[in-house]
This record gives C-alpha cells, structure tokens and sequence, in this order.
C-alpha cells in the first residue's frame, strides 16, 4: 500500500483541527467578583446577598460585554445585551433574559483607574408568584495574569 492513499486523509485531519487552533489567543485573566442583592414583594424578610468570586480569561481587547456575558452566560436562562453606549469611561446597556425567571433591565458601567470595570445591573421579573427586583454588581481586575482566550462561537 502507498502512503499517497492515506495522504487525503491525513490533510483532512490536519486542516479539521486548524480551527481550534486558530481560535486561541492570547489572554488577559480578571478576578471578578459578582454580588446579587434580591427584593421580592410581600416577603416576611430580605434574602441576603449573593457574593459570588470568579476568575474570568478574557481577550485582551474586549469590553463590557464580554465581562458580563463570560461571567453570568447560562446561568439565568438565555440573556442578551442590547442598546450598548459607550462615551468616555462609562455606558449604559439593556439587558434580558429568558427562560423559567425571564427578567429585564438597565446596566450602567464605568472604568477603574489601573483597568478593569464595575458594572450595576438593575433588573425587575414580573413572572412567578412574587415579582422580584435583583441587583446585580459586577467587580473586575486585571490580575497581571495571561491565559489562552478562546473567543465565542460567531453569533453569541
């Protein structure tokens, strides 16, 4: 047997894996720490905040949005950000998300000095028994750490 029978095989596995490989690059590591404060109406007592420490590989350009979407994606259901402004050091942004807890509101966000961001999302659900108010605070740093960042799939 030649081995020129094979070769098509073999440069078709070669070029299948040129898109994982294509895909890594350089990455800046953040520390980002997530506190969720919760208000639900007609309830005998506050529910306590939800703090919530993550380290987060993000692109070394990138802005908001990623931080948001790497650090909550999937966890209430399918959210979006939509009306993204951005002037100076600060912006403002809607953001949704469906699912069993569909839930709406308005994100603010700013710069820090040295990098890094703080986010405050205000969001209001109207479904369920009780409807709720949830503020969600977004922390995060730059930790002088790189990792190998992996975009999103196009589309996400």
């Amino acid at each position: 047997m030649s081995s020129s029978r094979y070769r098509p095989i073999v440069v078709c596995l070669a070029l299948a894996t040129l898109p994982s490989l294509a895909m890594a690059e350089p990455g800046q590591m953040l520390h980002v720490t997530t506190t969720m404060t919760m208000h639900m109406t007609n309830m005998p007592m506050a529910m306590p905040p939800r703090v919530v420490d993550t380290s987060v590989c993000l692109g070394k350009q990138h802005d908001v949005r990623d931080v948001v979407q790497r650090t909550h994606d999937g966890r209430h259901g399918d959210c979006t950000i939509s009306n993204y402004t951005f002037s100076g050091t600060s912006g403002s942004f809607n953001y949704a998300c469906s699912g069993q807890m569909a839930m709406t509101g308005r994100g603010t966000f700013a710069a820090k000095a040295g990098g890094g961001s703080h986010v405050t999302i205000d969001m209001n659900s109207t479904g369920g028994e009780h409807p709720m108010a949830m503020t969600m605070s977004i922390d995060s740093t730059p930790t002088g750490a790189t990792c190998d960042y992996t975009p999103p799939p196009a589309g996400k």
